[in-house]
């Protein structure tokens, strides 16, 4: 979905899963360019496409530009491999001069994904981050832009990219649960909410989806390489307790 996107859960609730399938769509039907710190396998996901779709030409290394972990809290600036703006410092931020986003109205749009998201967001940390990628934020309609930040909480994301947002994603992974001595199926549940949901607000859609999706497209990310943990396997295979239902 283009505009602001908040994609939530808890460890295991399928963030990774719903962000491969957020680069399936974007990759075939847009024109947009994936910058992202999503650790997407680039070589897994273009047998992928090879496989399952072999009439359609996608060059993922032009298509997909991954950030760099200084990169990430000044994500706006990157357009694509090779294109970015110029950005300003915190004193012309103070003056209210801000990154200048008109060249960038005649180019491609930019779809940005942005996983644990909150590290580099987060709720207390706005003079880290600074007043431009809040005034990216309420530009990039303009741009045709889609922005997806992915934590476990929207708590946790600072609070004007809260307020912005069109759209919340809320997972759970029914597997990790349990009704009575029974272990519920390993099925994979998604609620979306007009902004960020309160207590008692119902979802606007909703739908399940399971581990093995798409031919495969879940083995073309890395499940664990969060900051440090690059090439674990996070809880894939992890022992579930209970009697499985299914």
């Amino acid at each position: 979905m283009s505009g602001i996107n908040i994609v939530v859960g808890p460890p295991g609730a399928g963030k990774g899963l719903w962000l491969i399938q957020v680069v399936r769509d974007m990759l075939l039907d847009t024109n947009q360019t994936i910058v992202t710190n999503f650790a997407v396998k680039l070589a897994e996901l273009n047998i992928w496409f090879q496989t399952n779709y072999p009439d359609t030409a996608i060059d993922l290394h032009e298509r997909i530009r991954f950030l760099e972990l200084d990169e990430i809290k000044r994500f706006y600036l990157v357009r694509g491999n090779g294109k970015e703006i110029q950005g300003v410092s915190k004193e012309d931020e103070k003056r209210n001069v801000f990154p200048d986003y008109d060249p960038c109205k005649q180019r491609a749009s930019v779809c940005y994904i942005l996983d644990e998201a909150d590290i580099h967001f987060g709720a207390r940390e706005y003079a880290d981050h600074g007043r431009s990628v809040n005034f990216y934020n309420k530009q990039h309609r303009k741009l045709s832009d889609s922005v997806y930040y992915c934590c476990q909480s929207a708590e946790q994301l600072d609070k004007q990219i809260r307020l912005l947002a069109q759209q919340t994603i809320v997972l759970k992974n029914l597997g990790k649960q349990k009704k009575g001595i029974f272990a519920l199926p390993q099925v994979f549940c998604w609620s979306a909410y007009y902004q960020v949901p309160k207590q008692n607000d119902r979802p606007i859609a909703s739908g399940v989806f399971r581990l093995k999706i798409d031919h495969g497209l879940q083995d073309c990310f890395e499940t664990a390489a969060g900051v440090g943990l690059a090439g674990m396997k996070a809880d894939r295979g992890e022992k579930r307790n209970g009697i499985a239902l299914l």
